[in-house]
């Protein structure tokens, strides 16, 4: 999110990637919204394809024979 709002973007109820507008331009958990006029978090569809985009790297990362141990992997529950 940081680095669209460095490149201009902003949120709005309609998506419009020439203006810079996504609606999806909040913050995931919901504690403070991106602009005032933006709703308080990320809905939850959106927060779910998050979580399987995270879940999906070490598989992602076997597949290009990258390895993917770290101490500070942090596991998310499934929802």
């Amino acid at each position: 999110m940081a680095e669209r709002l460095r490149k201009g973007w902003r949120w709005d109820p309609v998506k419009d990637p020439v203006k810079k507008l996504n609606p999806t331009l909040v913050p995931w958990g919901g504690s403070e919204p991106a602009s005032p006029s933006s709703p308080d978090g990320l809905p939850e569809n959106e927060r779910k394809k998050d979580r399987d985009a995270v879940r999906a790297i070490p598989e992602l990362l076997s597949e290009t024979g990258s390895d993917s141990s770290c101490a500070n992997v942090v596991v998310l529950p499934a929802t």
